[in-house]
């Protein structure tokens, strides 16, 4: 198994990557495979240009030319291969960083630097360095000896410690990255409030939505009820309705057959007063040959005298007379009879008509007495139809209701996805956003340390101009320019030479700094410094460039 030690700097944040191959690989399989490792990383297609191996003999990093170059467990740096027409970051200028610096340093006088600021300011910038150090160092940069640093000899500062100055200029931007990151956790806090509340208020939407429609089921149970309720009286109506109709049919059946009885007796009373009309005429033309007969009579006597002659033939005729007398008077007390009869039978035909009359007008009151009725179950009907179309309208308007409360749910259930989906989303960009920082800080603190080992070993540079400490080459920036160079990053493995050199440099630079500043608490902070500077150094196994797992 071959394994090569990877590293590779993408969006702004630095990966380490341990590739294994079967056997010895060419430069275009390494390549390969760092362009598909480190484009998963990326989340997009990455072509890698030029690629730099860490040389442990020259203790330089130099670009990778022949498969000779590639040994196991070997330090690869991998480039990113920029396309025609996209601009590469330009580096900073020197003398921006050092006016930027200074800018943040000076505090308390516009153009100068007091030692206080510069202490303070390179301590608040979290540089391990101690106060003692420091203060050396602003001692030994104050060229008039008059207190203060003005910016050209805090450019001559820089100058002779651009280790020191690239450091500051570093935690500079990670400190403005860092408020900006938590400008942007404090505006993502906000967000997720404003969510909760929207969700909050969203709930109690629901809630008071949920209770309008156990509301209106409650109401459209009591109205299905009523409904109920109308529906049976309306049915009992109808049957009275019903009744009422055979009733009323009934009865003008039985009055008209009342009024042909009633026309029957008037028929007959017609008849009998006919009859009665007919026998007063009889009986006047019965007394009227009877006063006939009574005249000749008188006649007849007055003139027995003068007509004895015709006597007999007087008597013949009065005879005849009084026969016709007699059977005038037969026929006189026959119309009498029949007079009497005609009265008798018209007074029984009066008693019926009054009867019948009456029981007329009793029919005519039922009749009316039913009308009425029929009416009134007639309005009771209309009344119970309007109160049940009126009840079915109300029910539909509750289905509506409750269709359109049920949309209204939907609506809020939906929007609450919605919320708990962007409140996840937030939550997420708020993890990313503390894992960034939290890398970030873990590779600040680990930058930090090499960092201070860099700046220890130009202090005893300057002190040992002939100290035999590597100064480790910068990478070309042909290809691309990473925001540091490989041998200040975390994938950096010391060599055993190196060691012993830095931990040579330290100790004159301790015995140094307590002769010039003779302090009682300089060597206990330079010990302390060397304890925490220890860790990293002594970690000879390559897995420090694997994962940021692995970085203290």
């Amino acid at each position: 198994m071959f394994v090569i030690n990877t590293a590779a700097e993408i969006g702004g944040a630095k990966h380490n990557y341990e590739l294994a191959f079967p056997t010895h690989p060419s430069i275009e399989e390494l390549k390969a495979e760092g362009a598909a490792v480190f484009s998963r990383v990326a989340d997009k297609p990455i072509t890698v240009g030029a690629m730099q191996i860490y040389d442990s003999r020259g203790q330089e990093w130099v670009d990778l030319l022949y498969e000779s170059q590639i040994l196991n467990h070997c330090q690869v740096f991998v480039y990113q291969d920029v396309a025609p027409g996209v601009a590469v970051e330009a580096a900073v200028p020197f003398e921006e960083k050092t006016g930027a610096v200074f800018q943040e340093l000076s505090r308390t006088h516009r153009d100068l630097l007091t030692v206080e600021d510069f202490v303070k300011g390179l301590q608040a910038l979290r540089l391990d360095l101690s106060d003692a150090s420091l203060s050396n160092l602003f001692h030994r940069s104050d060229c008039d000896n008059d207190g203060y640093l003005s910016v050209t000899e805090f450019l001559s500062f820089s100058t002779k410690h651009p280790t020191l100055l690239e450091a500051a200029y570093q935690r500079c931007i990670d400190m403005y990255k860092e408020q900006q990151t938590d400008r942007e956790v404090q505006l993502t806090h906000h967000k997720l409030q404003t969510l909760a509340e929207k969700g909050r208020e969203k709930r109690e939407a629901l809630r008071a939505a949920e209770t309008f429609e156990v509301k209106n089921r409650t109401t459209l149970h009591s109205q299905i009820g009523a409904l109920a309720i109308a529906q049976e009286r309306d049915r009992e109506a109808s049957d009275r309705l019903v009744k009422t109709t055979e009733s009323v049919d009934m009865a003008t059946h039985a009055l008209e057959v009342k009024k042909q009885d009633l026309q029957t007796a008037r028929d007959e009373e017609r008849k009998t007063c006919c009859r009665a009309e007919e026998a007063d005429l009889e009986l006047a033309s019965a007394v009227a040959l009877m006063e006939q007969s009574e005249q000749a009579t008188t006649r007849a006597s007055g003139n027995v005298k003068a007509l004895e002659t015709e006597l007999m033939l007087q008597k013949e005729e009065l005879q005849k007379c009084m026969d016709e007398q007699q059977r005038c008077s037969g026929m006189h007390a026959a119309a009498e009879t029949r007079k009497r009869l005609a009265k008798e039978a018209l007074a029984r035909a009066s008693e019926f008509s009054s009867a019948m009359a009456s029981e007329v007008i009793t029919a005519e009151n039922d009749l009316k007495m039913l009308g009425r009725r029929e009416q009134d179950a007639t309005a009771f009907a209309r009344a119970s139809s309007i109160e049940a179309a009126r009840e079915l309208a109300t029910h539909e308007m509750i289905k509506s209701s409750m269709a359109e409360v049920r949309q209204q749910r939907e609506l809020l259930a939906v929007e609450e996805v919605e919320a708990r989906r962007e409140q996840a989303e937030l939550l997420s960009i708020k993890r990313e956003h503390e894992a960034q920082s939290k890398r970030r800080v873990d590779r600040r603190a680990y930058d930090d340390l090499k960092e201070m080992h860099l700046i220890e070993k130009e202090l005893a540079k300057d002190y040992y101009p002939s100290s035999p400490s590597p100064v480790p080459h910068t990478p070309a920036t042909k290809h691309h320019s990473p925001t540091r160079s490989p041998a200040t990053s975390p994938g950096l493995v010391l060599t055993e030479a190196e060691r012993a050199a830095v931990f040579r440099a330290r100790t004159i630079a301790a015995a140094a700094a307590a002769s010039t500043t003779p302090q009682p608490q300089v060597q206990p902070q330079l010990q302390h410094s060397y304890t925490r500077l220890a860790s990293p150094v002594v970690q000879t196994t390559p897995s420090l460039m694997l994962s940021p797992r692995y970085r203290p």
